[in-house]
C-alpha cells in the first residue's frame, strides 16, 4: 500500500468515491462491500494469485523488495496454494452504484 501511494496512487479509494461522486451531482444507490472466503479450488483463487505474481514483480522492481524476498513469498504462496486445506479471505472491494441527478 506504501509503494502505490508513494506514486500518487490510493488502495483505498472506495472510500473517497461516494462523497467524490455527491460533489459531481451523481447520487450513490448502492455500496456493497465484496469479501470472499476461498479455497484454492476455487475460480476467484485466480485474483490473489495473480496480484501476489504481478506486485512481487513491481516491488522487485521499485527495489522495495528483494528477489529472494520475492522468490519467499512465491514459494509461500505456491505451498499454501497446493494444500487442500487452505483458506484466504479476500482483501475487501466496494461495489458502488451511482445514477445522474
Amino acid at each position: 500500500m506504501a509503494s502505490w501511494r508513494a506514486d500518487g496512487g490510493e488502495p483505498n479509494i472506495g472510500l473517497d468515491l461516494p462523497r467524490w461522486m455527491n460533489e459531481l451531482g451523481l447520487r450513490v444507490t448502492r455500496l456493497r462491500p465484496i469479501v470472499e472466503v476461498i479455497t484454492p479450488s476455487s475460480f476467484i483463487w485466480e485474483w490473489p494469485k495473480a496480484f501476489v505474481e504481478v506486485n512481487l514483480a513491481r516491488l522487485v522492481d521499485l527495489g522495495r523488495l528483494t528477489s529472494d524476498q520475492a522468490k519467499q513469498v512465491r514459494d509461500d504462496f505456491a505451498n499454501r496454494s497446493a494444500a487442500t486445506h487452505t483458506i484466504l479471505i479476500t482483501p475487501a472491494v466496494m461495489e458502488i452504484v451511482a445514477v445522474a441527478e
